[in-house]
């Protein structure tokens, strides 16, 4: 593992090799690694400020974490269109954070995000695609897709009953395989093709192939 922090201004890159690596990244300005070959894993606080900086996964199997625990943090993120974006309401921006902050990224197969509000989208190959926070949609792409979500509280600022809580994954095309947290209700929609979705514990709405702990249908 790799840690690299950018306290007091310092400017941080990582570039690396055909080895498989995970980098965790807390710097306060320009984030810009190029994870290499390998199948490689990317932590990124998404409190670092900047605008348009490059993150890229490389050759391999990448997954790319991000994270925004502020409890009025909003996390975008697209394998699809290739960029992530966290936004705060514009009096509510952590200072000296600017109230958006985004990134491309390039060449990830995965991705796992935490905020609480989060909207994560996949592309047409195959994708891990995982969201938790208050407030969770998680869409897959076309490709068969590996989905999480889970409905999480935060801090004593963003502690939401579990019935004011949401968190939804739609599968789209492909043989997707949908999956809740426990003790929490989620939804689970496959779409085309042959899904399966496991709610676990909670009072979980499905449409899938094949059902696990599902006990509501959304028609």
């Amino acid at each position: 593992m790799f840690f690299l922090s950018g306290f007091g201004g310092t400017r941080q890159t990582f570039l690396g090799g055909p080895a498989a690596e995970r980098v965790v990244m807390e710097e306060r300005r320009d984030p810009s690694p190029d994870l290499g070959a390998g199948d490689d894993e990317l932590l990124l606080s998404a409190t670092t400020t900047g605008v348009s900086r490059r993150i890229s996964g490389g050759a391999g199997t990448d997954l790319l974490e991000i994270e925004n625990p502020h409890h009025l943090a909003r996390l975008v993120a697209s394998l699809s269109a290739g960029t992530v974006r966290t936004t705060f309401p514009a009096r509510e921006a952590p200072l000296p954070s600017p109230s958006a902050t985004s990134w491309t990224c390039t060449t990830f197969e995965g991705l796992d995000v935490l905020a609480p509000v989060v909207r994560v989208m996949g592309d047409a190959g195959p994708n891990r695609l995982t969201g938790d926070g208050c407030d969770v949609l998680v869409t897959g792409g076309s490709g068969p897709d590996v989905i999480d979500v889970s409905p999480l509280a935060f801090d004593e600022f963003s502690r939401p009953p579990p019935e004011d809580r949401s968190a939804v994954a739609i599968g789209q095309r492909g043989n997707d395989r949908l999956t809740g947290a426990n003790p929490y209700r989620e939804t689970l929609v496959g779409g085309p093709g042959f899904d399966r979705a496991f709610g676990l514990a909670g009072q979980d709405v499905c449409a899938a192939e094949r059902e696990a702990r599902c006990e509501l249908d959304p028609g």
